[in-house]
């Protein structure tokens, strides 16, 4: 670990400096109070009316083994040291454990402690003094099986969030979908078209 300097400019003169420096520096830069209460938003949710599409069931075992499948290989693995290959290559027997833990968390509501945990490490970004914090970018190392569950509830939603999502944000999504699947049809249509979608059913503006 190289040496970087305090928050007062002077350089850190020990490992446990530099330490104590990396603690300070990410405590500030991750941490931000609640936000203030908004009763504009709080409207809405009370308001919002579920969408028919979206599934609100259990996952089931079928959406464990394709999220699996979905993991890119050579991921850093997290505290629990489990990568995403070694979920692969049993994916058998693994999908079906994680599917038992998944049916559970679905059912309590409360995750396993351990997929709350991370591994900070910083990246530097390539420009700008080695030895200045806020050169650095922060990368969280998660559990893989919580990436797991993770993107089986993304999948469920991604249709909805590609329909809402601005313009500005559709036109560069839009290009990391495969050209000609299905999904990319339905998302492609509804964007020529300016369809909104009015109790479960798009129209046109």
């Amino acid at each position: 670990m190289s040496f970087i300097n305090k928050a007062d400019g002077s350089p850190c003169a020990s490992f446990d400096e530099t330490l104590c420096r990396w603690r300070e520096h990410f405590e500030a830069a991750l941490n931000h109070p609640p936000g203030t209460q908004s009763d504009e938003l709080d409207t809405e949710a009370d308001n919002t009316t579920v969408d028919p599409d979206t599934p609100v069931d259990a996952p089931s075992l079928d959406e464990v083994v394709s999220a699996i499948r979905k993991l890119r290989n050579g991921l850093a693995a997290g505290p629990d040291g489990i990568p995403p290959e070694l979920l692969k290559c049993a994916i058998g027997p693994v999908s079906t454990a994680l599917h038992t833990i998944f049916k559970k968390v679905w059912r309590t509501g409360h995750i396993p402690a351990d997929w709350k945990d991370g591994i900070l490490t910083a990246l530097y970004k390539g420009k700008g003094s080695k030895t200045e914090c806020g050169n650095y970018r922060p990368i969280t190392l998660l559990s893989i099986p919580g990436k797991v569950f993770a993107h089986v509830l993304l999948a469920r939603i991604q249709l909805l969030l590609d329909i809402t999502r601005r313009p500005e944000q559709f036109s560069t999504q839009l290009k990391f979908i495969e050209k000609g699947s299905q999904m990319a049809k339905r998302i492609q249509y509804i964007k020529t078209n300016q369809m909104i979608k009015v109790n479960g059913i798009y129209k046109k503006k």
